[in-house]
């Protein structure tokens, strides 16, 4: 793919994107941080919707990686959430559970997609690039 320009777009074109990882299970979180540096992104860790929230006034992420299934408030309600302090930030929506209609509702709500778990990371990966392509256009 190419710019305007006629310049092709390479992954390290976004080296040094900031991500913020927001899952309630360590493991999970541990493997995305560790896949997201090796990559050259920058990587932030929250384990609740709360810890996510303050994450985001505090750290200005470019990408979200949003659990669905969090304790005390859960992903929906955070990515509402997150709408309203940022309508700019790009949140990629992570299910345990292939439900389309969620999918779809949470694409309605402003999530950029959604993957299942177990995450591909071939797929997150595809997945970071295309929104970081969308958001530079």
């Amino acid at each position: 793919m190419a710019d305007e320009a006629g310049t092709a777009f390479r992954p390290e074109h976004f080296r040094g994107t900031s991500v913020l990882v927001v899952d309630d299970e360590p493991q999970v979180c541990d493997i995305l941080r560790d896949f997201l540096l090796r990559e050259g992104y920058k990587a932030f860790i929250a384990y609740t919707a709360y810890d996510a929230l303050a994450s985001l006034q505090r750290h200005h992420p470019d990408i979200i990686l949003l659990d669905i299934r969090l304790p005390e408030i859960d992903g929906m309600e955070c990515l509402r959430r997150i709408r309203a302090l940022d309508s700019h930030v790009t949140v990629v929506m992570v299910t345990a559970v292939e439900d389309e209609e969620v999918g779809r509702k949470c694409l309605g709500m402003g999530a950029f997609e959604y993957v299942t778990k177990p995450i591909s990371l071939e797929r997150l990966k595809t997945c970071l690039l295309l929104s970081q392509l969308f958001l530079h256009k």
